[in-house]
């Protein structure tokens, strides 16, 4: 029962950690940058969440990878989602914590720290495998660089 317990808020956590890659959450400091009159950083966050939806999508379409725990679809956009091949949630976390880090440098622990422990919940909830979280890592990479140029 103990080792249930555990498990179970072990699952809990990493659950619960991995949301803090979603657009939701990066989105969020979208809207905090464009609060706080940073609107150059709002329009970089919002290519961040743009083109990791995108150039992933182009990569699932040409390139399709069971998930791990592999997920049912019946349709086009399904299939693009059921496909784990790179990390979407790793790519927005690697390119907007390297956003973070230009911003605030003294960060960068607790930028590495998230970045990890939200890779590794990828991982855990068998979402992806590691092939799919470094793949998101070059994808977060690419969108980094891309938005450089453009912004």
């Amino acid at each position: 029962m103990v080792n249930d317990s555990f498990t179970r808020y072990v699952n809990d956590f990493f659950r619960d950690m991995t949301g803090l890659g979603s657009g939701y959450i990066i989105g969020g400091f979208g809207l905090i940058f464009l609060l706080l009159g940073q609107v150059d950083n709002f329009f970089r966050v919002m290519f961040i969440l743009f083109a990791t939806y995108g150039l992933s999508a182009v990569v699932r379409l040409i390139y399709f990878k069971e998930r791990p725990a592999k997920q049912k679809y019946s349709d086009f956009i399904g299939r693009i989602d059921a496909s784990s091949f790179p990390s979407v949630h790793t790519g927005r976390v690697v390119s907007t914590g390297m956003l973070l880090y230009g911003i605030l440098p003294e960060l960068l622990s607790l930028i590495v720290l998230v970045g990890g422990i939200v890779m590794y919940s990828r991982i855990h909830l068998k979402k992806h495998d590691l092939m799919d979280v470094m793949g998101g890592i070059l994808l977060g990479g690419v969108v980094f660089w891309l938005m450089g140029l453009v912004i």
